[in-house]
């Protein structure tokens, strides 16, 4: 690797465009040469977009989807920002249910017959898109974090909506920006939508699954429920449960497989999967103790397919603890 090209992949995050390659120094034949099919230094991960061999087949996928975005803007026109999953994946927001394999860029381009199209991997968009709706990460436009929430809402659903916009309360914005992002397209076609997504974002939400078990709740009928929820158990200790209904008396704790996985608490110590299990199972032990009923939600049971399944499970679990509760005269503490 010549000087001149490494200071371009520095400069880039890795990549390079075939014309960065010759202009740096790089013959017609020493380019085919190392961008061989069996075996070349270096391989091409998008029409035009190279990088080198040996680090891009070590990469996890995640870091693969970004080096795929960041190349989806070195082949587009000047004024195309990085938008929807792409957007998200620079500022860090969780996607779920978003994966289409496709780098997603906004064209501020108004005269373009096709006003979306996907090629080459890349979907464009165009659109508006005011210069309030830019940010800069890593040197590269995105759309803020507000108008990457709206656009996720407007591509990929509802549920998908629901987590990035959780995340986005959590970390990056404001109730009234995501607000005024919304008031600012009110006769975009997806409105609906994405007020419905706006209105039930709740910043209280930690993970994604939370918020997907939100919606699991809402969608059964209970929606007086409450993320991240305080708890005075009966020896005064106080946790927070991920999600309680004051009307049922009841916690629903959503559970991902990295939960019970090895991990470092709070002190920097590492707490081994087999404590962890256990003190979960003391601390479910002492909410039902305390008079409330607990019941968990794990992935499966956000799925589309398995409502049915989750929700008589759930108000099977409901009905049972409410009347194990009544016959014990275990009090409803708030």
């Amino acid at each position: 690797m010549n000087g001149p090209l490494q200071e371009i992949m520095d400069r880039q995050g890795g990549i390079f465009a075939r014309h960065q390659a010759l202009n740096a120094g790089c013959s017609e034949r020493e380019f085919a040469w190392l961008t061989r099919e069996r075996g070349g230094p270096w391989t091409r991960i998008r029409y035009g977009v190279y990088t080198e061999r040996a680090s891009w087949e070590s990469k996890p996928s995640e870091a693969r989807a970004a080096m795929l975005d960041r190349a989806a803007l070195l082949v587009c026109d000047e004024g195309t920002v990085l938008s929807h999953s792409s957007a998200a994946r620079l500022l860090g927001l969780p996607l779920y249910s978003a994966d289409d394999g496709l780098a997603h860029v906004t064209r501020l381009r108004f005269h373009d017959r096709h006003l979306t199209r996907t090629r080459a991997g890349i979907k464009h968009h165009c659109g508006r898109l005011d210069d309030s709706e830019i940010t800069w990460v890593d040197d590269l436009p995105v759309t803020t974090a507000e108008r990457t929430v709206l656009d996720v809402a407007s591509e990929f659903g509802y549920a998908s909506g629901l987590v990035i916009a959780d995340a986005a309360l959590h970390r990056h914005v404001t109730r009234d920006q995501l607000t005024s992002a919304l008031t600012r397209y009110p006769y975009d076609v997806h409105v609906r939508l994405r007020a419905t997504v706006v209105s039930d974002a709740d910043g209280r939400a930690e993970t994604p699954i939370e918020s997907l078990g939100r919606a699991l709740l809402k969608d059964m009928g209970i929606e007086d429920v409450r993320p991240q929820h305080e708890v005075v158990l009966g020896d005064g200790t106080k946790v927070f449960v991920d999600l309680y209904s004051a009307r049922l008396h009841h916690c629903f704790e959503c559970d991902g497989r990295l939960k019970y996985r090895t991990q470092v608490n709070l002190r920097g110590d590492e707490v081994d999967a087999d404590q962890i299990v256990w003190d979960e199972k003391m601390r479910e032990d002492a909410l039902r103790g305390a008079g409330f009923g607990v019941s968990r939600i794990v992935w499966k049971d956000t799925m589309p397919d398995a409502f049915s399944r989750a929700s008589a499970r759930l108000w099977r679990e409901i009905r049972l603890q409410d009347a194990a509760r009544m016959r014990s005269g275990a009090p409803r503490s708030a």
